[in-house]
């Protein structure tokens, strides 16, 4: 996670989406160049196609669906699910939530049929949220509430705006292996802009929530996103001078296309050997009421 002097959720994103306007690394990794973002997305895209299948077969006697985005940024991923589902038969009615004003007025510009709400999930008054969406996302934006308690205020409302029978799906950097060296934040003296957690204690609030976990896997590998954890301190370290170094290669656009091919391979293969050491694809269900 990016360190910075004093992090503001509000003040950082807005300045993010003022700098790289409709950009990925407004959402992104902002350092590094436009061509790895794109990167990154694909293959966090690649997924999230398999769940969106089998989610359109959950659906499968519905003839629309209701979408929610939470942390919507660029709006990226709510034009990606609106498509795949539009592609796929279904009507999409699409909500985007973000903190930023300029990120939703680009939302709007060019999806002018989705919904923005503006509103910081830290805050968000969560005691009479509606169960009013078939599908929630929530991609790389949990862990940047770094706060518990903002962190379960923002898990609460997303959990709480899913319909009975709808899916919860979260993309962010999610622990579930023994080392980690952010198992051992300081949170006196921590000032980066987001904090991994643990899977269980999110499962532990979903299920008290009424939901049960569909499916946890690889969203990227630490090759395209870095790496989060591991076995061990050794392959720790050694999976994070790969990434310091390839790093070098992403600051320019010109690299990171001649050398793309062979990354896409190898992030492909990491992922399939649930090595990827990176973020994850969490997806929940809420148990019908039937």
């Amino acid at each position: 996670m990016q360190q910075s002097e004093m992090y503001d959720n509000s003040a950082y994103w807005q300045q993010l989406h003022k700098q790289f306007s409709g950009k990925l690394r407004a959402v992104g990794f902002p350092w590094l160049s436009e061509a790895f973002n794109e990167l990154k997305y694909k293959s966090e895209a690649s997924s999230l196609v398999p769940v969106l299948g089998e989610i359109g077969t959950a659906f499968a006697g519905s003839k629309s669906l209701s979408v929610l985005e939470v942390g919507a940024g660029t709006g990226y991923w709510t034009r990606f699910v609106a498509g795949y589902f539009k592609e796929h038969s279904f009507s999409v009615q699409s909500t985007a939530l973000d903190i930023s004003e300029d990120a939703l007025k680009g939302i709007h510009a060019l999806f002018p049929e989705c919904s923005v709400v503006r509103a910081d999930l830290k805050s968000i008054d969560i005691s009479d949220v509606d169960l009013k969406y078939d599908i929630v996302l929530s991609f790389y934006c949990l862990h940047h509430l770094v706060s518990i308690d903002e962190f379960l205020n923002a898990l609460k409302f997303v959990a709480r705006s899913v319909k009975p029978g709808g899916f919860l799906l979260i993309m962010d950097p999610i622990l579930t292996r023994p080392f980690s060296t952010f198992h051992a934040i300081d949170f006196v003296s921590w000032k980066g802009n987001g904090v991994p957690r643990p899977r269980h204690i999110i499962d532990d609030v979903l299920q008290k929530e009424g939901f049960e976990r569909v499916s946890f896997g690889p969203a990227v590998s630490f090759v395209l996103n870095g790496n989060l954890e591991s076995q061990g301190s050794i392959s720790f370290r050694f999976h994070r001078m790969v990434w310091s170094s390839l790093s070098i290669i992403y600051r320019s656009s010109a690299l990171t296309k001649l050398f793309s091919g062979t990354l896409v391979l190898v992030d492909r293969l990491l992922k399939r050997m649930n090595r990827a050491f990176s973020s994850s694809l969490l997806v929940s269900k809420r148990k019908s009421t039937n």
